[in-house]
């Protein structure tokens, strides 16, 4: 995949969600892992949280019959709110 889109946020003290996306080539899918190689599909790639969190998802493009070779990183992020 490309043009991953890393996503950050301010805590608000409610409950925030927080998607993985990235740009894959027509006809292509994406499917998210937990680990930049081998690990667990991840389905829906989210982070949900009321507290400061961050989540890092590794995608990876399938066309149906073939893979890519890498996996890119999307981080997921709600920083703490200032005190």
């Amino acid at each position: 995949p490309t043009a991953p889109v890393n996503v950050t946020v301010c805590e608000t003290g409610s409950s925030q969600t927080l998607t993985a996306s990235a740009t894959v080539p027509s006809g292509s899918t994406i499917v998210w892992y937990d680990a930049a190689s081998g690990g667990n599909v991840v389905s829906p790639a989210t982070l949900v949280s009321t507290a400061a969190a961050t989540r890092t998802l590794y995608g990876q493009t399938s066309n149906g019959s073939c893979s890519s070779l890498t996996r890119t990183a999307v981080v997921l992020t709600i920083n703490a709110a200032p005190a």
